[in-house]
């Protein structure tokens, strides 16, 4: 069943560079922290880091626009820990991309998105939170949320500030209380 799910993770990263509108580098860095507790430790520059990282590279696919300035379409990334891990990591995700959140301002402008789907770690990775059995789980959930700014005068390049989040989904596909955030800053690249 797990060769089945990476080698679909696999073909959507193939399909989904071959066609990208988007493809962005980021590096980030671990959190000791819960998703829900992120966006308050955020704000007010609390957030526990820990030394380990991640390099990634990955796209968006703009597939439809759903509503004015609402893309959904496929997201992949290729990730690379180290740290207190060291392994590559693939995912995959249908995400949604709000554009141009401001856009009345000439010189500033913001995009926001949000996506859901799988994640694949090639080792055990041992910096996230284990199972109450002391289990680590390679298989699990992956989102992303995700802040770009951009200057109007440049809309091809922005700065992209991104959580990237694995887990179990509460128990749905690993055992609730699994997994990791990292925050990140990296480059986002408009074809």
């Amino acid at each position: 069943m797990n060769k089945l799910l990476v080698a679909s993770l696999i073909f959507l990263l193939h399909v989904s560079f071959l066609n990208a509108t988007e493809v962005y580098v980021y590096r980030g860095q671990g959190v000791d922290n819960n998703l829900h507790e992120m966006p308050v430790d955020l704000v007010t520059a609390s957030l526990p880091y820990e030394d380990t990282y991640l390099y990634a590279v990955g796209t968006f696919v703009p597939m439809k626009e759903v509503y004015k300035d609402l893309d959904i379409g496929p997201t992949a990334v290729i990730v690379k820990h180290h740290g207190m891990q060291s392994h590559f990591e693939v995912d995959g995700a249908i995400s949604m991309r709000y554009r141009e959140i401001f856009p009345t301002n000439q010189y500033l402008n913001l995009n926001y998105s949000m996506g859901i789907g799988l994640s694949y770690a090639f080792d055990t990775p041992v910096y996230e939170d284990t199972a109450s059995n002391g289990e680590y789980y390679r298989f699990q959930a992956f989102l992303h949320f995700d802040l770009e700014l951009y200057l109007p005068a440049y809309p091809s390049i922005s700065l992209l500030g991104r959580v990237h989040h694995r887990s179990g989904i509460y128990g749905l596909i690993a055992p609730p209380n699994v997994g990791s955030n990292f925050v990140a800053f990296g480059v986002a690249y408009h074809f």
